[in-house]
């Protein structure tokens, strides 16, 4: 990462996605506040960090790179994004993005005990009608959760994570997250889950 032994940190815009899903986790398994940090440059990313459920955020990064002018500059950000959506307060949406399961204890949805959580899940979905195929969604999104294929992106639920970074790359309004909820089914080999319910829900892109 730059040194001679190799040692470096990253932070900044590129860990935001990722500090948002662990902010979402955190907020879903416990109830004691919760400190957003991780990428916040604009009144915009601090939005979103309440949306997913922190009760403060914190900037480090930008406020190293433009000045402590920052705080007002991102404080009067988030004002003005309230006011256009007529919310009276941060309390209005903090947690306001769609619930998944807490994943805390196991990545891939079960619990601490190795349970398997409830099956409700948050994950990227393409209208292929309005997809140009420009393939932003695609570079942005590193769990592989979407691909190219045919000239459009091809969204692969199972490896989404829910953290709606790629919204950000998309300027046609051809993502959205959708909200999965499935019920264990027992059948003659074991059990086996089946959805019961898909509806989308549109995050905020203002």
């Amino acid at each position: 990462l730059g040194s001679a032994d190799g040692t470096g940190w990253l932070s900044g815009p590129p860990i935001r996605p990722i500090a948002l899903q662990i902010v979402r986790e955190l907020a879903q398994s416990q109830d004691k506040p919760v400190v957003g940090v991780g990428g916040i440059s604009t009144g915009r990313d601090a939005i979103q960090f309440l949306m997913v459920g922190a009760h403060l955020v914190q900037v480090c990064s930008e406020a190293i790179r433009s000045g402590h002018g920052v705080y007002g500059r991102i404080a009067g950000e988030i004002d003005a994004w309230l006011e256009a959506h007529d919310h009276e307060s941060v309390a209005d949406i903090r947690g306001a993005f769609p619930a998944g399961p807490p994943r805390i204890g196991g990545r891939d949805g079960t619990g601490a005990d190795g349970e398997t959580d409830s099956a409700r899940r948050v994950v990227i979905a393409v209208d292929a009608e309005l997809c140009t195929g420009c393939g932003s969604c695609f570079r942005a999104c590193m769990h592989g959760a979407l691909q190219m294929g045919d000239g459009v992106a091809v969204a692969t639920p199972a490896a989404c994570i829910g953290c709606g970074y790629c919204l950000e790359s998309c300027r046609f309004t051809a993502l959205c997250l959708e909200e999965q909820t499935a019920c264990p089914q027992r059948s003659g080999s074991g059990n086996s889950r089946r959805p019961i319910r898909s509806t989308r829900r549109r995050i905020c892109r203002g």
